[in-house]
């Protein structure tokens, strides 16, 4: 997988940030909630894509290990980021776009908020079972603020 790694952290890599994310992720550490990134990519590019940004998480990058059939649905990653030395506690909730990411959370016995900026989205989420659904993150950021 050294190839994918020096592709997922090389300049011209696809990358689309996640519209609020930087804001909801710097909310989120304003008010003292551990945030853990979760990904199938490279913990490398995921940390310097956050390092471009200038975004911290404190509970830590957790992404993709060497062995493909962790990838999610599996919940490994989701293990990892809840169980590392120093978790203040092995709860948290899980936003995100797919429906392997809504599988991982529920088979870690994470609650789960789907991610839906479009219909198709929606309805891939919503087939998968998901019951709670934001079309922006900005939703999630307004309950923050309440």
């Amino acid at each position: 997988m050294d190839g994918l790694v020096e592709y997922e952290t090389e300049d011209g890599a696809p990358r689309r940030p996640t519209r609020d994310a930087d804001l909801l992720i710097r909310t989120l550490n304003s008010t003292g909630r551990p945030v853990s990134v979760v990904s199938d990519v490279s913990p490398h590019a995921v940390s310097a894509h956050l390092q471009n940004r200038a975004l911290a998480v404190r509970a830590g990058v957790h992404g993709r290990s060497e062995d493909p059939r962790l990838l999610m649905p599996n919940p490994d990653v989701l293990h990892r980021a809840l169980h590392q030395p120093g978790s203040p506690t092995p709860h948290g909730v899980l936003i995100g776009s797919s429906p392997a990411e809504l599988t991982a959370a529920r088979t870690a016995g994470l609650p789960f908020i789907g991610y839906a900026p479009n219909r198709r989205t929606a309805t891939c989420l919503t087939d998968a079972g998901a019951h709670h659904l934001v079309r922006n993150l900005t939703d999630l950021l307004d309950a923050l603020h309440r």
